[in-house]
């Protein structure tokens, strides 16, 4: 730790109370991806465990970075929460489906995987970062080489399975490039979830399929049209869309050749 100034103050049993730093402050953590941390002034409250940033603070680790008005970081939780003009940087494909998803032959319909030189980034009024659970709160927008969010809140899970779910609430916004063009969705929530699942016989398998809801939820494929229902089933692995019961509207259609990741119904099925 570097600081112009330094103030320790201790308790009545003469236990370490409270550091406080001013002024130039950086703080590092030793290892190959130690966590950094610059401001201009900063507090730590023994009772709590909990450093306090201020006036213009930024955090990195390895390649990640962020900043925002004010930076806390739990030690004891291992937890760092970010508040006012929050922004995270990171490398893209710690964020997005191929993360676990490496067979190419398999997942055909995705677009080429993102370089190591690629990054993604998210931008919130808050977001707390966790071991394996992430939260992104208040006008959210999401860049990603293969996608683009925009919601209320985000929540990205790390359930330590082999899979991700992305979680996206209130007012969503996307746009996902595939190898035969880009498909936009909006509705109230959508659940994506990507990487590898174990079934019960313990036998992996890739998932990458996303569940859209609304009143009702939409999604455009530039040449297909649009189609419209209550909850949306797009797997992207197998290239399939499902509109479960009978409320779906569909306006436009494709030609009779497959020319793009799905193929929509010119007509409800009889019951």
């Amino acid at each position: 730790m570097s600081c112009d100034n330094m103030k320790v103050t201790f308790s009545n049993t003469n236990e370490f109370d409270t550091l406080t730093v001013d002024r130039k402050v950086v703080i590092e953590e030793i290892g190959p991806e130690g966590k950094r941390f610059t401001a201009g002034h900063g507090v730590y409250m023994q009772t709590n465990t909990t450093l306090v940033l201020t006036e213009d603070p930024e955090w990195s680790a390895g390649l990640r970075k962020g900043k925002g008005d004010i930076i806390q970081v739990n030690s004891q939780k291992n937890e760092m929460t970010v508040q006012g003009d929050a922004s995270l940087r990171l490398p893209a494909n710690e964020l997005a489906g191929q993360l676990s998803l490496t067979n190419a032959s398999i997942s055909t319909n995705r677009t080429a995987k993102a370089s190591t030189n690629q990054f993604a980034e998210i931008f919130s009024e808050e977001y707390t970062l966790g071991t394996n659970h992430s939260v992104f709160i208040g006008g959210v927008y999401a860049t990603h080489p293969e996608m683009n969010w925009s919601c209320e809140k985000l929540t990205v899970d790390l359930p330590g399975t082999g899979k991700t779910n992305f979680v996206a609430e209130q007012n969503v916004v996307f746009g996902v490039m595939t190898q035969k063009g880009e498909v936009r969705g909006k509705g109230d929530k959508a659940v994506y979830t990507f990487g590898i699942s174990k079934a019960s016989t313990n036998a992996a398998s890739q998932i990458d399929e996303m569940t859209l809801t609304g009143t009702p939820a939409s999604l455009t494929n530039g040449t297909n049209g649009m189609s419209q229902n209550p909850v949306i089933i797009w797997d992207r692995l197998r290239n399939k869309v499902q509109f479960p019961g009978s409320d779906y509207r569909i306006q436009g259609f494709a030609k009779p050749i497959d020319t793009n990741i799905f193929v929509l119904p010119n007509k409800k099925r009889k019951k």
